[in-house]
């Protein structure tokens, strides 16, 4: 599940993060080369299992990885993962005006959200309108 890969993933950049760290821990990130910069966002994007563009590793470098923006992320990927969504709206025009049947997966099997008729197309987004609700969320969080 994605809350478990971001906390493996925070953790292997700070090490353990049950245990309070030192301002000099905290900074320790801020030392690294570009070089080391590189591997570890490469490390981490493997434990996400989704690629991390070099821009958004170097904003939660800049943040040191802190538990806040590690909560806030959690926070905001379970907003975004409980949306119904797909990659492209275009995937829908076949279906149009019609219903179709909504499977709720969790580790690859109906969850607890079962199954539900959907006639109303226009309640599935698509990735690019979560990704724009996301980065909203996350300026109004942090403006707060």
């Amino acid at each position: 599940m994605f809350p478990t890969r971001i906390s493996r993933a925070f953790s292997s950049i700070t090490h353990d993060d049950t245990v309070a760290r030192s301002p000099a821990q905290e900074n320790q990130c801020q030392l690294w080369s570009d070089a080391q910069t590189e591997e570890r966002r490469k490390q981490f994007s493997e434990l996400l299992q989704t690629e991390l563009s070099p821009k958004i590793f170097q904003l939660l470098k800049k943040a040191n990885f802190s538990a806040e923006i590690k909560s806030s992320l959690l926070s905001l990927m379970g907003s975004a993962m409980n949306q119904l969504a797909v990659a492209h709206r275009g995937a829908l025009v076949p279906f149009e005006g019609r219903s179709i049947t909504i499977r709720h997966m969790l580790g690859g099997r109906l969850g607890p959200g079962g199954e539900e008729k959907l006639s109303n197309l226009n309640r599935i987004k698509d990735q690019q309108q979560v990704r724009e609700e996301s980065a909203c969320r996350l300026v109004s969080t942090r403006q707060s």
